[in-house]
């Protein structure tokens, strides 16, 4: 509240006490009466309000400074500029899983092999006019082993004896043969049979070459079971 509407407030209240007792409002002199009351407190009145007046501000400057103190009241503090957020960096992409160092053998080395064998096919037939055929070469990879069919025309039949050195002879030959052409060991198996009909065999026995722990295994089949 301006301090010249309180100041012009009291006068008039000195004012009205004083009419009607003026000692109360002038304790200072000894013979206070109404017309010095008048005189004094009437003119401070109008001083005063004078003076509030003066001091009052315009309506329009009042709104225009209420409107600035509201506006500042109601603009928002600026929202502190956020750091943008990285990227997350791309998973890497799984590494294949390298396949298996195991042996394996594709159809081209397995026509070079059987070509071998073949050969030395042609080369015991001139020698000890026997004949020998092969029937079926092809790889196992889950036993990593080369499975050879040989078909023995040979007439008379051999004894189990003479079978099993000339099995194992074309067992040897493939282990050999093999890892000069797949640069790799693997177990070689070969099974002894002749061909009687279209889908007809007699098998004589089986042998196998077991890597890496060189030996050898004769199966007798069930050929000569049939002959003796």
């Amino acid at each position: 509240m301006d301090v010249f509407l309180v100041l012009l407030l009291l006068s008039v209240a000195a004012f009205l006490i004083g009419i009607v007792r003026p000692k109360t409002v002038m304790p200072w002199t000894s013979s206070p009466t109404r017309g010095k009351v008048a005189a004094i407190f009437l003119s401070a009145t109008v001083v005063f309000f004078v003076l509030f007046g003066v001091t009052v501000p315009d309506d329009d400057d009042a709104i225009a400074d209420a409107a600035d103190e509201v506006e500042v009241a109601e603009e928002p503090e600026p929202e502190p500029e956020r750091e943008p957020e990285p990227e997350p960096e791309p998973e890497p992409e799984p590494e294949p899983e390298p396949e298996p160092d195991g042996a394996h053998l594709t159809q081209e080395q397995l026509d070079e092999i059987a070509a071998r064998l073949e050969y030395e096919f042609e080369e015991e037939y001139e020698l000890f006019g026997e004949e020998y055929k092969l029937h079926s070469i092809e790889f196992d990879p889950e036993r990593e082993q080369l499975n050879v069919t040989v078909d023995y025309q040979v007439d008379p039949v051999l004894t189990a004896e003479q079978l099993v050195e000339t099995n194992e002879g074309w067992t040897w030959l493939l282990a050999e043969a093999t890892p000069e052409v797949a640069e790799q060991n693997i177990s070689v198996r070969v099974m002894a049979v002749t061909k009687i009909g279209d889908d007809e065999f007699i098998p004589w026995g089986t042998t196998r070459y077991f890597y890496p722990r060189p030996s050898y295994e004769f199966t007798e089949g069930l050929g000569f079971q049939l002959f003796d």
